[in-house]
């Protein structure tokens, strides 16, 4: 993510490119010559009986960051860890209890937050959550979509288009048996 400052961060969970002692969710800048460095831990996997992966920040300000975590084991939900410092530490993470993941972040112009998710259990489709107050609170379980034949879905990514809809892609199976494939859907906030 770039930052109000004009940082480069990228929030993530190593995968053997650089040495991770304490594995689990890191938050690093990356600088003009292409190297990196390690800022912080959002999330010690050790304390945890559950994966934490694909996390997803925004930079609300400068200081105030966002991290929606995909975490699944006995669940497969999101949690939402929060940085007031510019990602030097971060909060301890709350699980959001949304049915899916993993989920992206938007910050559309009208203040609002919005997180697409896959929605992993039946009826199966891709769902959203909406937060008025940058964060603190989500409106969950927003359906977008909920014909899709199967699990095999997921991974959103949306932006706001110039009359304030949002056009959401992810990937999901067209028909049961048919192999998976990008479609969208195109909505509002009501």
């Amino acid at each position: 993510m770039k930052t109000p400052d004009g940082r480069l961060l990228w929030v993530g969970k190593n995968h053997g490119s650089v040495p991770d002692e304490e594995e689990g969710i890191h938050c690093y800048e990356i600088h003009n010559n292409h190297t990196f460095t390690k800022i912080s831990t959002v999330v010690h996997a050790s304390d945890y009986e559950n994966t934490f992966c694909e996390p997803h920040c925004l930079a609300l300000d400068e200081k105030h960051f966002l991290c929606l975590i995909r975490v699944q084991g006995d669940c497969f939900t999101v949690y939402q860890s929060e940085s007031h410092d510019g990602g030097i530490s971060w909060s301890d993470p709350v699980n959001l209890g949304v049915d899916g993941s993993p989920p992206h972040l938007l910050s559309c112009s009208n203040g609002l937050l919005v997180s697409a998710y896959g929605k992993r259990t039946e009826p199966f489709g891709i769902s959203a959550m909406v937060s008025d107050d940058s964060g603190k609170s989500w409106h969950t379980e927003l359906p977008l979509v909920r014909d899709c034949p199967d699990p095999d879905l997921g991974y959103p990514c949306s932006v706001e288009l110039d009359d304030s809809s949002i056009f959401t892609v992810y990937y999901a199976k067209p028909a049961p048996g048919e192999v998976p494939g990008i479609q969208y859907v195109r909505w509002s906030i009501t």
